[in-house]
């Protein structure tokens, strides 16, 4: 009697057994591969992104100020925990008179700390920048100088918020305030120069709307 519980218990119970194991089985075979899977893609990532201020141009247009060209490109390393390191380049280029060439650079390392818990580097972040500038100025003949050139750097804090709207694709805005911690300038006319360095408060900025992708 018991002898036939026994067979009757295991006909009853073998096949969910079975499918339990195989069920077990095919989960932990599927996780398996999208945690390789997952690590094949964060492999292949540097964690690098490029960016670029399309909206510079679009004003400059929008303003009927053709001769005037404004280039911005960043780059942005993700580091350990929810910091970053950024770097900005940015070109302004104008051609109007009385300034025939007009050509100023600016250079703006950053560090950020992204606050949100849930994504590392996504969400509203705060940080510092140091802003190096280096303005040339060449001038027609018609005025009493033939070029001004200045030199300048400056440091302040600055906040924004940055979104991945796709898997790679990213878009961030920024804005920073600062104050210039010197200011050289100078004046070229034929063989003479002269030399000054600005004594007082200069304010600064940045201000940014970027789009870029992941690599």
């Amino acid at each position: 009697m018991k002898n036939t519980r026994l067979l009757y218990y295991l006909k009853m119970r073998l096949p969910i057994t079975v499918a339990l194991i195989v069920a077990t089985f095919l989960t932990a075979t599927a996780q398996q591969q999208a945690y390789v899977k997952q690590k094949r893609d964060s492999a292949k990532r540097i964690a690098l992104v490029v960016k670029a201020d399309p909206f510079f141009p679009i004003a400059t247009l929008m303003l009927g100020n053709s001769e005037q060209k404004i280039y911005s490109v960043t780059i942005e390393k993700f580091i350990e925990g929810h910091f970053s390191l950024q770097l900005n380049g940015m070109l302004l280029h104008s051609g109007q008179l009385p300034t025939v060439n007009n050509n100023n650079y600016v250079l703006t390392p950053q560090l950020k700390y992204y606050f949100s818990k849930a994504k590392k580097h996504e969400g509203l972040f705060a940080g510092a920048f140091v802003k190096l500038e280096q303005d040339n100025q060449v001038y027609s003949s018609n005025i009493e100088y033939d070029r001004f050139y200045a030199n300048s750097y400056a440091g302040g804090v600055m906040a924004g918020i940055q979104y991945f709207v796709s898997k790679r694709i990213v878009i961030e805005s920024l804005i920073g305030i600062g104050e210039a911690k010197q200011y050289n300038y100078g004046f070229i006319n034929g063989q003479t120069s002269s030399q000054y360095t600005y004594q007082g408060l200069l304010p600064t900025g940045i201000l940014d709307v970027n789009i870029g992708y992941e690599f």
